[in-house]
């Protein structure tokens, strides 16, 4: 009795801890589109060393998060008001970060400042939330293919990001132009061995 009841313990840190990974995956995708919606904004490209408390900051969140929902669904009469109050502390200090960060006061600490249009930081910002889904759905997917797929489309994606502020131009230049062409035969390739593995 007491095998079945470990292997069902394991099982389920397992998934717990997949659970937890796969929440501060998704709060850093958010982050990340507010953090770029905010450099619209202010029409300026910087990237500060105050960005580093944010993953921290969301790592500590996390289980703030979980004990709140988990004390909603089961309705208790002893409402947690503490991880909630804390989820909340730490969400607006991650936001206030994000915002402060682009102060002139933490100039110092700017890694990367670019002044840019608004449609380079837009294009900037769609291709940063591609990027962080692509990672997203690269390290939570099985399949080789959808991974090759991934790769391909974080690479793309990262050429697009560095091709508006001239880094990297001839990296970025060749990825953008021939990258696509490369990859497109391969990706339909694997498609097809994997489709006719299947049928199989």
């Amino acid at each position: 009795m007491t095998e079945p009841q470990s292997e069902n313990s394991r099982t389920s840190d397992t998934d717990s801890k997949n659970e937890f990974w796969i929440t501060v995956a998704l709060f850093h995708i958010y982050f990340i589109f507010f953090y770029m919606l905010v450099l619209i904004i202010f029409s300026r490209f910087t990237v500060s060393w105050l960005l580093l408390i944010i993953p921290f900051l969301i790592a500590a969140m996390v289980p703030l998060a979980e004990k709140g929902i988990m004390a909603e669904k089961e309705k208790s009469a002893k409402k947690e008001i503490l991880p909630t109050v804390g989820f909340l502390i730490l969400f607006a200090a991650a936001k206030l970060i994000l915002i402060f960060s682009l102060h002139d006061y933490f100039e110092s600490l700017y890694i990367i400042d670019l002044e840019s249009s608004a449609i380079d930081l837009i294009v900037v910002s769609i291709f940063t939330v591609i990027l962080a889904l692509a990672l997203y759905f690269l390290f939570t997917t099985d399949s080789w293919v959808n991974r090759f797929i991934f790769v391909i489309l974080s690479v793309y994606s990262l050429a697009r990001i560095l091709n508006p502020f001239n880094v990297m131009t001839a990296v970025t230049g060749w990825t953008l132009q021939y990258l696509t062409l490369i990859a497109l035969p391969i990706i339909l390739l694997a498609i097809f061995i994997k489709a006719n593995r299947r049928n199989e």
